[in-house]
């Protein structure tokens, strides 16, 4: 039990829970909208509605959180008072800047509708415009609550910072489960309104890091520090806006067949949890560290990015394969439920099939867009993600004139994604930190797909035994078999890499070790 306990209180396990409690919640958020709504119009206009504030307010907060940590972390260790300074400076240009960013959302609901959703007919886009107008707000509060974030995590208080999106997610389900029996789909509208405030409010807790300091004053010094994150901020946001571009074009294709936005939707967060995890642990826990890589030891960056990629293939390529093999059971234990019917849940199987092929290359961009932001390389990768862009439009096109639209869409996704993972990886990450695809990368590539395949091979046996046995019958006996089959698969898995000495293994296992202390991180890496 001690050792339990010790094992639990290590940050990097810590913030982990914290994250994947908050992926649990969101996802219960849509697993009960989905019962509640199904796969309907009244579905995707909720979805179309929330993703706007949704995903500008998702790329807003991440822009700033990557452009503002590096300059606030190193003026903060010269000079406190220079520290509080830029940050209430800063803060009064980001408020006022998304107040009017939520504004003009509101205004401009009807007219930025029509042009996402040409599909959507007069009740469908009605509701939306209301629901819009209702969490545009969520921006303003996502916004500030990523500036109170970057502080926090700053000064070493990563696991309060990495409790914001629980808490988002808390009160939403809150507003699901009590309040959508009175208000309906506008009691979710309301609670993702409520649930960014509360995002907002909850970094409060621990924000003491500028006690002591009675007077500061605003100079040229820091208003030249504000220019600069607000350079960075805009390239970020553009970056990040086109990679956001690619699954609006596929939205508004999706729109014009009834259910497909849900249904993409609910497939897209599916094959999204693993990363999303593992981008928490990089935002909260590691991202501070690679930014102080990069001013002090160029060496020491390069060898930190070149293991984070390894780290994703290792990880994400045999997750992308159990998650491919089983998504029609992962789909009805999810979904099967409310609303939703079995046509329904076997599209949104194949969505979940089709969109995890492309999950590891997922993993690669994350790596790349960091190496890019820290290194100020955005412009570079800006190129890669407008190839990615036209490649996944040309195969829509194409597709959709010999596939369903879910399998079409699903597919065009991946292979545009695994194109550009590629591409990424021989001229981008060759380019800005000279890694070489030479034979010992090979040699290690091939040894994780030999695993992956022994235990891909397990899954399918596994599989269509439980399946034979009529484990598949009835929730509980799904979710068992589902539970089963990843942790026997993710045993199989280990204990191959194990057997055959992986080194990304026993990277794995070292971050296990990392203790609070940058200094004690750094030599670790």
């Amino acid at each position: 039990m001690k050792l339990l306990l010790e094992f639990i209180k290590k940050p990097v396990v810590l913030i982990g829970i914290v994250i994947i409690l908050g992926k649990f919640l969101g996802y219960f958020v849509d697993l009960l909208i989905a019962i509640k709504f199904g796969a309907s119009r009244i579905t995707d206009a909720f979805i179309a509605a929330r993703a706007i504030p949704l995903r500008i307010e998702s790329i807003i907060s991440w822009a700033l959180y990557s452009a503002y940590i590096p300059v606030y972390f190193a003026i903060k260790n010269k000079n406190k008072e220079d520290g509080l300074a830029l940050f209430v400076s800063f803060s009064k240009v980001v408020f006022f800047w998304l107040l009017g960013v939520s504004f003009v959302l509101i205004l401009g609901a009807e007219f930025i509708l029509r042009f996402l959703v040409p599909g959507f007919d007069y009740q469908s886009l009605s509701l939306a415009v209301v629901l819009l107008r209702i969490m545009s707000f969520a921006i303003l509060f996502g916004g500030v609550s990523a500036i109170l974030q970057s502080v926090n995590t700053s000064h070493n208080s990563r696991i309060i910072a990495s409790c914001s999106q629980p808490l988002n997610n808390f009160v939403v389900l809150f507003s699901v489960l009590f309040l959508a029996y009175f208000w309906g789909i506008y009691a979710l509208a309301a609670g993702v309104l409520a649930g960014a405030f509360f995002k907002m409010a909850g970094q409060f807790v621990s924000f003491n890091h500028f006690r002591g300091i009675s007077h500061f004053h605003s100079d040229s010094l820091v208003k030249s520090q504000i220019s600069g994150i607000l350079k960075s901020f805009i390239m970020i946001v553009v970056v990040l806006l086109v990679m956001e571009s690619i699954m609006v074009i596929t939205r508004i294709f999706a729109s014009h067949y009834s259910g497909a936005i849900s249904i993409l939707n609910y497939g897209y967060i599916v094959i999204q949890a693993p990363l999303l995890v593992i981008e928490g642990l990089t935002f909260y826990l590691f991202y501070p560290i690679m930014v102080e890589h990069s001013i002090s030891d160029n060496m020491k960056f390069r060898d930190t990015i070149i293991r984070f990629f390894h780290i994703m293939i290792f990880v994400l390529l045999p997750i992308s394969v159990f998650v491919f093999l089983l998504s029609e059971l992962i789909s009805r234990v999810l979904f099967l439920h409310g609303k939703f019917n079995w046509l329904t849940a076997d599209q949104t199987a194949q969505a979940i099939a089709f969109l995890s092929l492309g999950l590891t290359g997922l993993g690669i961009e994350a790596v790349s867009l960091r190496t890019a932001i820290v290194l100020k390389k955005t412009a570079l990768y800006l190129c890669f993600l407008f190839l990615r862009l036209s490649i996944n439009c040309a195969l829509m096109f194409v597709l959709l004139k010999y596939l369903p639209p879910v399998i079409a869409l699903s597919v065009s996704f991946s292979i545009a994604l695994l194109l550009n993972a590629l591409l990424l990886t021989y001229y981008f990450l060759g380019k800005v930190v000279e890694y070489k695809l030479n034979a010992e990368f090979f040699y290690h590539l091939l040894k994780i797909i030999s695993i992956t395949v022994i235990s891909g091979l397990f899954v399918f046996i596994l599989r269509y035994l439980f399946e034979s046995l009529g484990l598949f019958d009835g929730f509980s006996r799904r979710i068992f078999s589902l539970l089963f089959i990843f942790l026997a698969a993710g045993a199989i898995y280990y204990f191959l890499s194990a057997l055959f000495k992986s080194r990304e293994l026993e990277l794995l296992k070292s971050l296990f070790k990392i203790k609070p202390a940058p200094s004690q991180i750094t030599e670790l890496l």
